[in-house]
């Protein structure tokens, strides 16, 4: 979480047929590749605002397909800290 972007560090199956994108290719990137025109900025400003201070969050939003579709989804976040509790990781989790 300390390095720049918060870049997508894993990604599974139900990830990749959830949104289209290809799990190999949202590894390294930041999920902003999936907001759009519809996409709500006050969601987005909660999405930072909860990784930026390791706090749990929830926010509905809209996030765009490989396609282009829109799509409704549910986020849900939490930090993970190590044994030493620094904080290492943000988990998300889209629910459609």
């Amino acid at each position: 979480m300390h390095a720049p972007g918060a870049r997508i560090v894993a990604a599974n199956e139900a990830f990749a047929q959830l949104t289209g994108h290809a799990r190999e290719d949202v590894i390294g990137r930041n999920c902003r590749f999936m907001q759009g025109p519809r996409t709500e900025q006050d969601a987005v400003r909660r999405v930072v605002e909860s990784v930026r201070c390791a706090r749990q969050g929830q926010v509905e939003l809209t996030n765009y397909k490989a396609d282009g579709t829109a799509f409704r989804n549910l986020l849900s976040l939490q930090p993970v800290h190590d044994s030493n509790g620094v904080y290492r990781y943000s988990i998300g989790v889209l629910s459609d």
